[in-house]
């Protein structure tokens, strides 16, 4: 079954092939490149050396995913992407012109970044520097920030052939910190979100996404998560946690002391 964000691809690769030279491949999809742009569908070639690299999400404020993105385009020797977001439900004419005029509007405005975050929305586009947005993160995941912090766990799973049995500091291959560890128990792992006030993002700020294993939770919080399996409904489970930094070849830190909010 095709999902949300595969649909808003296939609509927005089909407009793009109408007003655009694209490229699509399973090896540059392997790559999680969804296509390229290699120039303007016109009576004559235009702009063919200009190749936009493109990937497409309909999850908003994904700071990781452009990332890693830039990161594995910048080291293929990419000169130019455009990370597209779509924040509207439905693909119509009126966004898929939109649509259009913000990836036209790469190739002839002099001022728009090399490296371009492009948010769709029902009333126009806006561009951002792609390029600012990983240095921010790069620079974030260099930092270990003190105290309790809020957060709303989005994903739990349980590992049905593994035992939690292992000391504090774990396998060396596991991205865990063993703020807690327990016997004769399932090994499972997740994700959380941090907090900012009330909302998951604030002020233009992304989504930071810390990696939880079953050894940093507490009883309290293992009980809550004990018949839970995949994605969890933003804010459903709330928590306090500790930043555990990121681990060297990681592109997401890791949460320790996780517990249930009071």
């Amino acid at each position: 079954m095709a999902t949300k964000g595969h649909e808003a691809e296939d609509k927005l690769f089909k407009i793009l092939r109408q007003h655009f030279i694209v490229v699509q491949d399973q090896v540059l999809d392997h790559h999680k490149i969804d296509g390229l742009v290699v120039g303007i569908r016109a009576n004559r070639l235009f702009r063919i050396t200009e190749t936009i690299v493109i990937q497409v999400t309909t999850r908003p404020n994904d700071w990781e995913k452009m990332f890693i993105f830039l990161s594995d385009v910048l080291e293929a020797g990419g000169k130019r992407t455009a990370f597209i977001e779509i924040k509207v439900e439905k693909i119509d004419e009126k966004v898929a012109q939109t649509i259009v005029s913000a990836l036209t509007n790469l190739f002839f405005n002099s001022q728009a970044p090399q490296h371009a975050l492009i948010q769709i929305e029902a009333l126009g586009f806006t561009v951002f520097d792609l390029e600012k947005i990983a240095c921010t993160y790069a620079d974030w995941l260099e930092t270990v920030e003190d105290g309790d912090l809020r957060g709303t766990i989005v994903f739990w799973h349980w590992r049905d052939d593994a035992s939690e049995t292992e000391k504090q500091t774990g396998d060396e291959d596991e991205e865990v910190t063993g703020s807690f560890t327990l016997e004769n128990t399932r090994d499972g792992y997740g994700f959380l979100e941090k907090l900012y006030g009330r909302r998951s993002v604030e002020s233009g700020r992304g989504k930071l996404r810390f990696f939880i294993s079953s050894r940093d939770i507490d009883k309290s919080l293992r009980a809550v998560l004990e018949k839970t399996e995949g994605e969890i409904g933003f804010g459903t489970i709330n928590v306090l946690f500790n930043d555990a930094g990121c681990r060297q070849g990681y592109t997401r830190k890791s949460a320790k002391n996780v517990r249930c909010l009071p």
